[in-house]
């Protein structure tokens, strides 16, 4: 019989009778009985997380990890716990991974396991960023670059490259991937080079380059379907409505987010579920359509609330507040507001909370221009980015009607413009160059 343990380690809703069996079938290795053969479990496991099997791959680990600890197999016990911390975080349960990925950190440390330690860093950075905890997830990828290249796992330094893409500078590190997709492309290597396209295509698309991440895009897509990356083909599709909505197409990207949401919802990836749910939220809100973006929205407010994950949450509840202002419910726009900005600076989000203090002050012109006004002077200096001042010169604008803010404002989206390309961005230039 499989100890408690084996099971209490996953998750409530992983507690079914149907699970305590599959669990039970997995322990073994008691007196006269075969040992678990985890390698084979290790590749099992890959393959059903490969395959959006996420559930799947928790359960059995989590009953291996308590044998190979139980076993004095410190190897395993460290590799298996990195495996299902990956697994937890993956389908939104970040609070239930950290112990398992701190607990395979410090055994691949004590093994002297410099890969195995850069795969569980990765882990980590993962599940902290998950957490709302953004500094020490930044100073872990910090920590991994070097690691990672060190070690020789390319995929991890991709990775790590798109992660730390603003120190690095885009242009820097789009030529440090496309190099380690030059060699995966070269040896065959069919998942690096999907996963190189596709982090290349997504620098590709924040410096406005369409084209180009348009091939890497197609060159993902047909790589994700060819070895039966379920995950792959989830984010490729997502960016293939990344595209579209950056280029003004909207309903092309709907089309492609609700077929990731599809996929993701089929695997129970909660991050993909989250993201999709909230950009096709966002295009039926670009289209004016906004009680369908609220409903979108309101459904990724209720799966983020289910798993408890406030970064991702605070971001829904901002969405859906600015999506309440834009139908004039203002008193429901206000609630949901402040919850999103209380979260965000409890940990520390900043797109989230200086956009909502931007909705703030926007919601306090409706009653008091005068603290609106306030509000968005205090906010200018917060503003780290030429869209974010963009904004609070464009708010400050339409409350004054000082041709200063809206001639500052052309400046900056026209500066933004330049680096993004973005449709949304052109059609406010084009609403202040009519003004």
């Amino acid at each position: 019989m499989a100890p408690p343990e084996a099971v209490n380690l996953t998750p409530p809703r992983f507690r079914s009778g149907k699970h305590r069996c599959k669990a039970r079938l997995l322990w073994s290795g008691r007196p006269g009985q075969h040992p678990i053969p985890f390698e084979l479990i290790s590749r099992k496991c890959a393959l059903l997380t490969l395959t959006g099997r996420y559930e799947a791959a928790s359960l059995m680990l989590s009953a291996c990890v308590p044998k190979a600890e139980s076993m004095g197999d410190r190897r395993w016990a460290a590799s298996l716990s990195g495996d299902l911390a990956r697994a937890l975080n993956v389908q939104g349960e970040a609070g239930a991974a950290l112990p398992h990925a701190e607990r395979a950190r410090g055994l691949m440390a004590e093994l002297k396991d410099d890969a195995g330690l850069a795969r569980v860093i990765h882990t980590l950075a993962g599940i902290y960023s998950n957490l709302g905890q953004g500094e020490r997830a930044h100073q872990l990828t910090m920590e991994l670059l070097d690691l990672a290249d060190r070690t020789g796992q390319a995929w991890l330094s991709v990775q790590t490259l798109f992660q730390l893409r603003e120190e690095l500078g885009m242009d820097a590190a789009a030529d440090r991937i496309s190099g380690h997709l030059e060699r995966a492309r070269r040896d065959g290597d069919k998942l690096l080079t999907a996963m190189a396209c596709f982090y290349l295509g997504d620098i590709r698309m924040n410096t406005g380059r369409w084209a180009e991440a348009e091939v890497c895009n197609i060159e993902q897509y047909r790589l994700a379907r060819e070895t039966g990356d379920r995950m792959g083909m989830s984010y490729a599709i997502g960016d293939r409505g990344l595209i579209s909505h950056g280029q003004g197409r909207y309903r092309e990207a709907i089309d492609c987010y609700l077929e990731k949401l599809e996929i993701s919802e089929a695997m129970g990836d909660f991050y993909n579920i989250f993201e999709a749910l909230v950009n096709i939220g966002d295009a039926h809100a670009m289209l004016a359509e906004f009680p369908k973006a609220l409903e979108f929205f309101s459904r990724a407010e209720a799966h983020t609330r289910r798993h408890q994950v406030p970064h991702s949450l605070s971001k829904s509840l901002y969405l859906k507040a600015k999506c309440l202002f834009d139908l004039g419910d203002l008193r429901r726009a206000g609630e949901a507001n402040r919850e999103a900005l209380e979260i965000a600076r409890e940990i520390g989000y900043g797109y989230v909370a200086f956009n909502s203090s931007l909705l703030e002050a926007r919601l306090a012109a409706a009653g008091d221009p005068g603290k609106a006004l306030s509000m968005l002077e205090a906010l200018l200096p917060t503003a780290s980015e030429p869209e974010e001042e963009g904004d609070v010169r464009y708010e400050l604008f339409r409350l004054t009607g000082d041709p200063g803010h809206r001639s500052e404002a052309l400046r900056l989206y026209r500066l933004f413009y330049e680096r993004r390309r973005l449709h949304c961005t052109l059609e406010r230039i084009r609403e202040l160059e009519g003004a």
